[in-house]
């Protein structure tokens, strides 16, 4: 179910008009905060060290395609990594692949589409007891919003929703986020 949802998405992206195409490359950087608290270890007092599903770091790299003369349609390929390190005792890592559309009205852009993480992963060691917790694949949706700063270059937040699912026991793990993000085309 989750590759038939991944090849439509994709499938959905490579067939807006060719001759309409102005390809570009893009990249990006952000900081997420939110999703499910996750406790890694608790001292004899009831503190510890925890983390949340959904922050951490994003850098990501991709294509974007103008779709229109006037660049009023955005479509944009992303692959990325996403990590959430607590102290170098524990971290969660992510890979995800975002397929999102855009509307661009002056300086402004307003879009949406899906993001699916690969091989989420919370690890954790040093003085923590060593672990490994692997989660499910994930297909979730962005809502995101920038604002161009120069013209090549726009700062935005995002809203991202998904759920990871512990393999095995399919715990469910809300990892949605709320973030800031520095974006540049080249």
């Amino acid at each position: 179910m989750k590759t038939t949802t991944l090849l439509v998405v994709l499938a959905l992206f490579l067939i807006t008009p060719v001759h309409a195409w102005e390809l570009r490359p893009t990249a990006g950087f952000g900081y997420d905060a939110g999703g499910d608290e996750r406790l890694l270890f608790q001292n004899g007092d009831g503190n510890g060290l925890t983390l949340r599903a959904g922050s951490g770091l994003h850098l990501s790299a991709g294509i974007a395609l103008d779709l229109d003369a006037a660049k009023r349609f955005e479509s944009q390929l992303t692959g990325g990594y996403r990590l959430r390190n607590v102290h170098g005792d524990g971290y969660l890592e992510r890979f995800p692949i975002d397929s999102l559309f855009f509307f661009r009205h002056s300086d402004h852009r307003l879009g949406g589409g899906f993001t699916y993480h690969f091989n989420p992963r919370l690890a954790t060691g040093g003085l923590l007891a060593e672990g490994d917790t692997r989660f499910d694949d994930a297909l979730g949706y962005v809502l995101q919003y920038d604002y161009r700063i120069t013209d090549n270059g726009s700062v935005g937040m995002r809203y991202l929703r998904l759920d990871y699912h512990t393999r095995g026991t399919g715990e469910t793990l809300e990892a949605g986020s709320f973030g800031f993000y520095l974006n540049s085309r080249f």
